[in-house]
């Protein structure tokens, strides 16, 4: 039976994180040239960041008096000996709950190598992911995880490094928000901005829910009739299908192909009136869903998922959500909408027409408020980046010589125009 093999390490959040939650079992190198650990305050002051360019941002100072005394450990990454003649690209993981592990799949391309030799190429474990770990016993509120706090771990580390140095930072998925974040409350530290999958407002999130069942339909058109049969006969395997489409659909090429071959074969079953086939057939095809952990659930719940959707209605991350409940006096959902027009350094937004998660039309509404952006929507792609060549090349050009005509260039190459191949598929 057919099973989707989860490469992609940018989704928001129905991947395990590659290491557990302050998981005391993972070996965390000692610090050295490329392993290096911070210790930061478990709420920041924000005495350095614009908080004007995000009005009624909660800063949590009654927390910061109360929990004075406890600090986080942040490891953070080199990936080669820092020299103070290069520029720094911070590349921020996704998730919410990726390591810094996730800047290793890069590591194989030879486009991305040449990035690495250009760059101090840094990345980080968000507090409370992999070797980013309390220091000391205590009581550590959800609040303490937030973009806010995380986005202030960056720029201490910038900041490190010397008080005028900029940075160039890179974000994708749930790394794109946390990129915008650190945009905003620190936009004078700031030189280029790359956002992948992204969106200004936890508000588009409900949309991306409501409009996924028909995302899947036009992202697949040959299974459109037999889904609706399906939908119409027998509602409960329709409904199973669209949980597990949501996996398919990463890789646009595996939505196209394997669930329409999916939605048949549970068709043709039904159709020889063997219901326990169909729902084998399903279930067999099922990815990874695994629970969020403290992180992911801090992050995921109070700022970016709504904590009140009838889950029997839309299937999307549908376990994810139900987990909510127990955050709803603490929503904090984030919205820059209005504000993102403050992002004026030189913006790079990269996104898929089949993208269910952060679906294109929110990164539209993003090209029209960022002054200065390029705006990249890829016909054949999902959420995932499955045209590595066309992404290093526009993510290489973009780093090393901003908006120029070069990016149009690499726009119209084989590269990006060609299909993606499909190659995620274990038999």
């Amino acid at each position: 039976m057919l099973k989707i093999l989860l490469l992609n390490l940018f989704i928001i959040s129905n991947i395990q994180a590659s290491t557990n939650y302050l998981d005391d079992a993972v070996e965390c190198p000692s610090s050295s040239k490329l392993d290096r650990y911070i210790r930061m305050p478990m709420f920041h002051d924000f005495s350095k960041a614009v908080l004007s360019n995000i009005p009624g941002i909660n800063t949590f100072e009654s927390e910061q008096k109360a929990y004075a005394r406890k600090k986080f450990n942040i490891y953070y990454e080199l990936q080669a000996p820092y020299d103070d003649t290069k520029e720094i690209l911070f590349m921020i993981p996704g998730g919410p709950g990726e390591s810094h592990t996730f800047i290793h799949q890069f590591m194989g391309s030879s486009i991305f190598a040449k990035i690495a030799k250009n760059f101090n190429v840094i990345t980080m474990d968000h507090r409370g992911v992999g070797c980013s770990r309390y220091y000391g016993p205590g009581d550590y509120p959800p609040e303490s995880m937030l973009m806010r706090q995380a986005a202030t771990d960056i720029e201490m580390i910038r900041a490190s490094y010397g008080v005028n140095k900029k940075i160039n930072v890179f974000g994708y998925s749930y790394g794109s928000f946390l990129a915008q974040t650190y945009a905003l409350l620190y936009p004078n530290n700031l030189n280029r901005l790359f956002l992948g999958g992204a969106f200004s407002a936890a508000s588009e999130f409900v949309n991306a829910m409501k409009t996924f069942e028909q995302r899947v339909l036009i992202a697949s058109p040959n299974m459109k009739e037999d889904y609706l049969y399906l939908k119409l006969m027998f509602p409960d395997l329709a409904f199973k299908i669209m949980k597990i489409a949501e996996g398919y659909m990463y890789d646009y090429t595996m939505t196209n192909h394997y669930l329409v071959e999916l939605v048949k074969s549970v068709r043709k079953s039904v159709d020889e009136l063997d219901i326990e086939q169909a729902n084998m057939l399903i279930e067999t095809s099922t990815y990874l869903d695994p629970p969020m952990e403290w992180m992911m659930r801090s992050i995921a719940c109070i700022e970016i998922f709504p904590y009140k959707v009838d889950t029997t209605m839309f299937p999307m991350f549908w376990s994810m959500i139900s987990h909510c409940t127990e955050f709803e006096n603490k929503s904090d959902h984030f919205d820059y909408t209005m504000n993102i027009n403050n992002i004026t350094v030189e913006t790079f937004l990269w996104g898929g027409v089949h993208d269910h998660v952060t679906p294109a039309v929110g990164m539209k509404k993003m090209a029209k408020l960022i002054p200065h952006n390029f705006l990249y929507i890829d016909p054949d792609l999902g959420h995932g980046i499955n045209k590595p060549e066309c992404f290093y090349s526009m993510m290489s050009s973009f780093f090393q010589n901003g908006i120029s005509n070069d990016l149009e260039i690499i726009r119209a190459s084989a590269s990006c125009q060609d299909k993606p191949k499909l190659d995620l598929i274990s038999n």
